[in-house]
């Protein structure tokens, strides 16, 4: 992606703002006191995401590496599916900004091009978004229900803004597993 392209979507991503709902994030034992203080924040070193997805999700979410929210613990779980010592589930509630998580779509069988994502088989909670086999950018991060539908697809969501440390708590210590 250019930086043109990368500027008008920074320009168009419009969160979603999601009021009294819990999502879950997971993290590291380590990284939970910082995130208790200081709470959860964009751009951060993320030990659970791959390093291969960060300049393709840096472009397509406007510069910004987001975080990435499930919306319920068995979603959460599923998703993290392998053993590290000391998983910690954070349960995240209050006023959440939230846009759509892109690379979870990706799971559903979305194809990410330059300006868009597209299906061959597109899901049907999805297909009355799109125009022909294509879902625009500028819907994906502007659309409030198109956002919500990708949420209830996905189980997940992502916040492009920093989460405040007084919406977040521990909901889970585990040791190697769940």
């Amino acid at each position: 992606m250019n930086i043109v392209l990368e500027q008008y979507i920074r320009n168009i991503i419009k969160e979603a703002q999601i009021s009294n709902v819990q999502l879950y994030h997971m993290t590291s034992k380590q990284n939970v006191e910082q995130i208790l203080k200081f709470g959860l924040k964009i751009n951060s070193q993320n030990a659970l995401t791959t390093h291969a997805f960060e300049p393709w999700m840096r472009q397509i979410y406007g510069g910004k590496k987001p975080i990435f929210l499930m919306t319920d613990t068995q979603a959460l779980m599923k998703q993290y599916d392998y053993d590290r010592q000391f998983d910690v589930i954070l349960v995240i509630q209050g006023n959440i900004n939230v846009v759509v998580d892109i690379p979870s779509l990706m799971d559903y069988g979305a194809h990410v091009e330059e300006h868009s994502i597209w299906f061959e088989d597109a899901p049907d909670m999805l297909k009355e978004y799109m125009q022909g086999e294509e879902i625009y950018f500028d819907e994906l991060f502007e659309d409030d229900g198109l956002i919500k539908a990708c949420m209830k697809l996905t189980k997940s969501c992502a916040s492009v803004s920093d989460i405040p440390a007084q919406y977040i708590r521990v909901l889970q210590m585990q040791q190697t597993g769940f």
